[in-house]
């Protein structure tokens, strides 16, 4: 693909058949999971963990998780369209 600026992109699927309603489906799916990865290491600080037993990891792994959930929720509740990724 090609978009009008001129970047490109490409995507690799072993289904030969597949209609481009059906890919652009997937791509705001995926382009969900970006935010949900960015989100999550931006307003949640899930990287910056300097424990290093492996249950405070996990630990804070866990409540990196319920912050963005909260955040999330306050988001939805709130009508706002989505947390502004810097």
């Amino acid at each position: 693909m090609v978009s009008k600026d001129g970047d490109t992109q490409h995507w690799v699927t072993d289904v030969q058949d597949m209609e481009e309603s059906k890919r652009e489906d997937l791509a705001k799916k995926s382009w969900k999971i970006e935010e949900y990865h960015r989100g999550i290491k931006q307003f949640c600080g899930v990287e910056k963990c300097q424990a290093r037993k492996e249950e405070s990891q996990r630990a804070h792994i866990m409540f990196s998780l319920r912050a963005f959930i909260r955040l999330e929720l306050q988001r939805i509740k709130s009508g706002y369209p989505g947390l502004k990724v810097l």
